[in-house]
């Protein structure tokens, strides 16, 4: 294709907002379809009237200037997911499988990206260049780089407690909460997660899913949310809760 040029003066469009576009002079070098370099494009409001429409085709100072990076690549998606010792990988159609010291992850991917085990590496690329690979290019890269670290590290999260008679518990599977209400609050453990309690007011949810691991804690931190004038409630270990004067305090 070469090189290609585009003017301000020309209009080209309007994009979704009803704002009518206008790339500015600039210098982007495309082969094949691949285009790389900055383009300059300037945002004009919707047409209110026939001046405003002559003055944003001449780039008045009121546009707003945007810096738009054209690439073919994802940033994470181009970076290979190095396999550390006594990692096993299998592609099985669609399905990714990686098998590690902690256990077995599968995941399914989609057809828009092509998924190779080379030298100790896993390495995502589009299938073609449709806006669906675009998104998922990166998407699956950080999927897979997590089923890695899950089967080798694993993940663990931490939750505290803070209150007058708030406390955590476990009677085997079921995690018991009692957090200021007339009622203990039950919540079953998934399957593939190990749920401790070292102390009364802290809880330590374990697992190789990273997803399983981060929807849990954040479930049983719902049950009651560290509010900001006490600090009484459920927060992760380490979270830094934003304090507020009492109203009391406030009138004096």
């Amino acid at each position: 294709m070469g090189k290609t040029f585009a003017s301000v003066g020309k209009r080209r469009g309007k994009n979704a907002l009803g704002q009518k576009w206008y790339k500015n002079r600039n210098e982007t070098e495309c082969n094949d379809g691949k285009c790389s370099g900055d383009l300059q494009v300037l945002l004009c409001p919707p047409r209110k009237a026939p001046h405003m429409d002559k003055m944003c085709s001449k780039g008045y100072n009121y546009l707003r200037r945007i810096s738009i990076a054209v690439s073919t690549m994802s940033r994470i998606g181009k970076k290979p997911i190095e396999l550390p010792q006594g990692i096993k990988v299998a592609i099985d159609g669609q399905t990714l499988s990686v098998e590690g010291p902690l256990g077995k992850l599968s995941q399914w991917f989609s057809p828009n990206v092509n998924v190779e085990v080379e030298a100790n590496a896993i390495k995502v690329s589009r299938a073609n260049d449709t806006r669906e690979a675009a998104a998922m290019h990166g998407l699956y890269r950080a999927l897979f780089q997590n089923m890695v670290n899950g089967v080798s590290k694993g993940y663990e999260k931490k939750l505290e407690i803070f209150g007058t008679g708030y406390l955590f518990a476990m009677a085997g599977q079921t995690l018991q909460v009692r957090a200021g209400f007339a009622h203990e609050v039950h919540r079953q453990v998934p399957v593939g997660l190990t749920v401790t309690c070292p102390s009364q007011t802290s809880v330590s949810i374990k697992g190789i899913d990273k997803q399983l691991v981060g929807q849990f804690a954040a479930d049983v931190r719902s049950i009651r949310k560290a509010e900001p004038y006490l600090g009484k409630g459920i927060k992760y270990e380490g979270e830094v809760i934003r304090r507020k004067e009492s109203k009391a305090a406030a009138k004096k």
